[in-house]
């Protein structure tokens, strides 16, 4: 599959609150920071609140439910390292081509110590790259161009993959409108509830 794209002012964002600028806004804020490290972190702070930021820094007693994500790993062949693929089915199925009903898959991968997130759509999407539009919660729509991969079924995030999936870890839920190659539009919701729970291997794995 092909490798996903890597995705003013840093000043004050950490000041930013949900209430005073919208989850958009932020990250478009964020897009502009030049410094890696820096557009990270600026990242890790979007909508967060004062009461996240204490819990985070609590120890809970209780382990979390990882939703309906599952795991699954094993040692890469090539420089011995665990390859760990954390993903999710979505709530509804869709009609591709010949009218077969696909359930779509939101993945997130950490291979050879790389992070990449992708949806697999289970149906031909055309070459290259194409619109993808995703809605999280309950903020603004965007519409922007994910990376088709090789066998032109997925569709990969062309962007700063970490800081996305640490957004999406805020989340619950993430709904994906795209339209494959000669067919209508068709799309996704996917419950990300229990995502900051489940990913634990696979940051531990990619070191993030």
């Amino acid at each position: 599959m092909k490798k996903a794209i890597s995705l003013v002012l840093f000043g004050s964002f950490a000041s930013f609150s949900q209430a005073e600028v919208g989850i958009p806004e932020q990250l478009e804020q964020c897009h502009k920071v030049k410094a890696d490290a820096e557009r990270l972190k600026c990242f890790d702070q979007i909508g967060k609140t004062k009461a996240e930021e204490k819990a985070e820094k609590t120890d809970s007693a209780e382990p979390e439910s990882a939703g309906q994500w599952l795991v699954t790993s094993d040692k890469s062949p090539i420089d011995d390292s665990e390859n760990v693929h954390v993903f999710l089915l979505a709530e509804n199925q869709i009609s591709s081509r010949f009218d077969r009903a696909i359930t779509p898959s939101l993945s997130i991968i950490c291979r050879e110590k790389k992070t990449e997130l992708f949806i697999d759509w289970g149906t031909y999407l055309g070459l290259d790259s194409t619109q993808v539009l995703t809605r999280i919660d309950s903020q603004q729509a965007i519409n922007r161009s994910w990376q088709i991969s090789t066998d032109s079924k997925a569709t990969f995030y062309s962007g700063q993959s970490i800081a996305y999936i640490k957004y999406l870890m805020k989340s619950k839920k993430m709904f994906v409108k795209i339209t494959p190659y000669g067919e209508n539009p068709v799309q996704a919701t996917f419950a990300l509830e229990g995502l900051s729970n489940a990913i634990q291997p696979l940051r531990k794995s990619c070191k993030w």
